[in-house]
């Protein structure tokens, strides 16, 4: 039966591409995730800086008279 072992040898190859290609698309996956964190990661520090900014220029100063000579 030379046509079912070609169908299968097809198939074979197939099914190596397609297990090929769904391993790519787990690495692309885990980069995009990797990099989206990265960003996340930056734009909170930025946030947590800003608002210890503001935190800190509203804060009183808590000896504000001058020391007595």
């Amino acid at each position: 039966m030379p046509g079912l072992k070609k169908v299968r040898e097809h198939f074979l190859v197939s099914l190596l591409r397609l297990l090929f290609v769904n391993a790519l698309h787990q690495d692309m996956l885990v980069l995009q995730w990797v990099t989206l964190h990265l960003h996340v990661h930056v734009v909170l520090h930025v946030f947590v800086n800003l608002l210890d900014i503001t935190v800190l220029v509203q804060k009183p100063a808590q000896h504000p008279q001058a020391p007595q000579p």
